[in-house]
């Protein structure tokens, strides 16, 4: 997306006064740098300066080690998709590194877990043990690791925590090929794409506005009635976080869902 288009989409929401007026919000909802960098925020205080700096600053150290996890991960046979992070703002943001992220996200096939883990524990990380999790394969979709950076490797796209999954069936097939910091490697489909970010913002009780423009982005990347035609689980998901995002759009969903599914738009 050009800046000018970005710009045009944070000028027209209906917070963006609130925003401007609380800069300590705006970074809250991971939007300040954003804000900055479409000049739509001008305040210059030391406090802003530091703020907007520290965010391009994380997003560079996860820039280095999604490019060395995915190299590291490529070479040793591992097929690997980044999810969300600096992957996501490279493809929809004119300027990916104002997008704040607080860790890398990879996706790899549940039986390649093992294989991955020893390649990120040869880049110098360690499994975090969730002390809250008893058997992560059976109650969680991915693992935790510490190290250069915070890293979650993904073996599956959600989980409920002993709930309901987004299964990876179907996933893999439908990924595309994408070069990501010159590494090979593969990327949801839009389709796929739309239900793992709305079900990660609905799982994180929609708390930050900065999901919800992803989305807004993603879909004017690709229109929704392209995508919704398309999606094999999770609507219910992508229409919470719809409706949050935008009225119109979450009733344009709504009417593709019932040709799809033959269900009645509410």
């Amino acid at each position: 997306m050009a800046l000018s288009s970005l710009s045009s989409l944070l000028r027209d929401a209906p917070i963006l006064a609130t925003l401007q007026a609380q800069p300590q919000l705006a970074a809250k909802h991971g939007l300040l740098a954003l804000l900055v960098d479409a000049g739509l925020v001008t305040e210059a205080s030391p406090w802003l300066r530091s703020e907007v700096r520290a965010v391009i600053a994380q997003a560079q150290r996860h820039r280095v080690a999604l490019r060395n996890a995915l190299a590291a991960l490529v070479a040793a046979g591992v097929q690997v998709t980044p999810l969300k992070g600096f992957a996501l703002a490279s493809r929809l943001y004119p300027s990916p590194l104002t997008r704040p992220s607080t860790d890398v996200d990879l996706l790899v096939r549940p039986e390649a877990l093992s294989a991955a883990t020893a390649v990120l524990e040869g880049l110098g990380y360690r499994l975090h043990a969730d002390a809250a999790v008893a058997d992560p394969a059976q109650d969680h979709h991915h693992l935790a690791f510490v190290g250069p950076c915070s890293v979650e490797l993904h073996f599956a796209l959600s989980s409920g925590f002993g709930g309901a999954t987004i299964s990876s069936d179907g996933v893999w097939r439908r990924a595309r090929p994408i070069e990501v910091e010159g590494v090979a490697c593969a990327r949801l489909s839009p389709e796929d794409e739309l239900v793992f970010l709305a079900a990660h913002a609905a799982s994180h009780g929609f708390l930050r506005l900065g999901w919800l423009l992803d989305l807004h982005v993603l879909l004017s990347a690709a229109p929704v009635a392209t995508l919704v035609p398309r999606l094999r689980g999770g609507v219910g998901d992508v229409l919470r976080a719809l409706d949050l995002a935008d009225a119109d759009v979450e009733r344009e969903v709504r009417e593709m869902e019932a040709v799809a599914y033959g269900k009645t738009a509410n």
